[in-house]
């Protein structure tokens, strides 16, 4: 009788964080029995990152020699100026040797943006006599380098809208590169 056996090795892995152009460094971890030596693959996959505009892809093969318990594996972001929510992709275990057994067979390593959010504020616009126009600039800062649109609505303040201007709605649509735009609003003589 036999007792005492120690588990077969099994290989797992964890999920991590980084912000862009950062490193996620995945550790790959091995249970059970760590006499012999043994192999695993990995492989990176897309989430909501995309191989090559948001992180470098990675594949291999880990070799754990008798007693080494972790291995790392290093994915390299994509630094950009580009604002975009956080994003995910992922690193997937397969084919252990021998006995070996998975268990966490998949990472998911978390990219956070560094570029600022792209900002769109509204100025007051200088006054104007009765039958005029009054003109607001609408200002974009932050990250201009893509395309963006907002949408706009006048409100009534002491003002009403048929009887001392027209009401007005609509679409600014920013082009790259472009950070102001006016709306025009005309003022019942």
């Amino acid at each position: 009788t036999v007792t005492g056996a120690p588990a077969a090795p099994s290989f797992s892995i964890n999920s991590v964080s980084a912000s862009e152009g950062g490193n996620l460094v995945f550790t790959v971890t091995r249970s059970g029995s760590t006499a012999g030596s043994y192999t695993v693959n990995y492989a990176t996959a897309d989430g909501t990152a995309v191989a090559g505009s948001d992180y470098t892809t990675a594949s291999g093969t880990l070799s754990f020699a008798a007693g080494e318990t972790s291995k790392t594996i290093t994915v390299a972001t994509v630094n950009d100026s580009v604002y975009e929510p956080t994003e995910t992709m992922t690193v997937t275990l397969s084919s252990p040797s021998g006995i070996a057994t998975l268990g966490t067979a998949i990472g998911t390593g978390t990219i956070t943006d560094d570029d600022p959010a792209t900002t769109l504020a509204i100025g007051t616009a200088p006054a104007v006599s009765e039958g005029g126009n009054l003109v607001y600039t609408v200002t974009r800062s932050g990250v201009t380098t893509g395309a963006t649109s907002v949408t706009y609505a006048t409100a009534d303040g002491t003002a009403t809208a048929g009887s001392d201007y027209t009401a007005k709605t609509g679409t600014l649509s920013f082009a790259a590169g472009e950070t102001s735009k006016t709306v025009t609003v005309f003022v019942t003589g």
